[in-house]
């Protein structure tokens, strides 16, 4: 049955012009009389976009599918995941196949050479003259100064023209202070006279000692301590002598 406010409402609209854009209110009435009546009476492009645009009530919501397009839904964090899982199998996967390959090392004649001399440091130092004038002579006894500083004092005859003479002296002299000392009170020997003019700041600590303290002194036993500035050559003096 047709309402009265309906059939007014249906009168106006058959007096407009067809606009396109022009949608019908269906929401005046819910009779499905009137909207056959919209149908056979309106033109077809008013029906058209009300038909369109009419509000759907809640049941119908509920029997209505709903088609999810692909671009309303973000999907940037399965793809995340997906490549996180993926990363962390492909980890898992390249660390069971990882083969360890065993490290080659290429060593020269001259690296070979200098390995062979530092093996047995007393024995090669004991025969100097074979390979004193080999460019790797200066390597081989600053070596040897640290690990065997009074036969580099004993040998000294036999590097003494060379160039690097003085740096092995002045190391082997802070590595072995007390050895040192028998030439610090012997200014004729060629020791002394090298090392005298020493730029060294431990060497030259060093060389004042005589002058602190005698040579029958145990204070060289704590010759670091004196030249770091913990001990006075009086308190190592007197710590060495305690019973």
């Amino acid at each position: 049955m047709v309402d009265g406010p309906s059939v007014k409402y249906i009168s106006q609209l058959m007096t407009k012009s067809d606009d396109p854009n022009q949608t019908p209110n269906f929401s005046i009435s819910e009779n499905e009389d009137i909207l056959k009546l919209f149908k056979n009476r309106l033109p077809e492009t008013f029906y058209s976009n009300a038909i369109i645009n009419k509000t759907i009530s809640e049941k119908d919501k509920d029997d209505v599918p709903i088609k999810i397009l692909k671009d309303t839904v973000d999907t940037s964090s399965f793809a995340e995941t997906k490549k996180d899982i993926l990363s962390d199998t492909a980890v898992k996967i390249n660390m069971d196949e990882v083969i360890i390959k065993p490290i080659s090392l290429r060593l020269s004649e001259r690296e070979k050479t200098v390995l062979i001399l530092k093996k047995n440091i007393l024995s090669t130092i004991r025969n100097i003259s074979s390979f004193i004038h080999e460019p790797y002579a200066e390597e081989i006894l600053l070596y040897a100064a640290t690990k065997e500083p009074e036969e580099i004092f004993k040998r000294f005859d036999d590097y003494k023209s060379k160039f690097f003479a003085t740096k092995v002296l002045e190391t082997a002299g802070k590595y072995a202070p007390i050895t040192l000392k028998k030439y610090l009170y012997n200014p004729s020997h060629p020791i002394y006279n090298l090392l005298i003019k020493s730029n060294d700041t431990i060497i030259k600590e060093l060389f004042k000692m005589p002058t602190l303290v005698g040579y029958q002194s145990k204070a060289y036993i704590l010759a670091d301590a004196i030249i770091k500035k913990r001990l006075t050559p009086a308190e190592a003096e007197s710590i060495c002598n305690s019973p």
